[in-house]
């Protein structure tokens, strides 16, 4: 059984930028080079950047959106569906 580490982060803002972006996708990749799925809340910025860290060396992630669908998730929310290897649309919203 694999360990479950969460990265959770801004999806925006004035910390959103390239240097943190750089750290969190570092992040992701360390996550999954260690052999743990990374678990994140399905959306932009921080999170998306650590997805995509983790799928670069082949790694598991997991994002539990708001949304109650897909197209929930794409359309209502504009959320990213790259990078996730599974994504739980739990219909909570924000």
């Amino acid at each position: 059984m694999s360990f479950k580490i969460c990265v959770s982060g801004a999806a925006g803002g004035d910390c959103v930028n390239p240097q943190t972006m750089a750290k969190a996708e570092e992040v992701g990749a360390a996550i999954a080079r260690s052999g743990a799925i990374l678990v994140t809340g399905a959306t932009t910025g921080i999170p998306h950047a650590a997805t995509a860290g983790a799928k670069k060396i082949g790694g598991i992630s997991i994002g539990f959106s708001p949304a109650s669908s897909r197209i929930d998730h794409i359309n209502r929310y504009k959320l990213p569906t790259n990078y996730l290897d599974l994504t739980v649309y739990t219909g909570f919203g924000y």
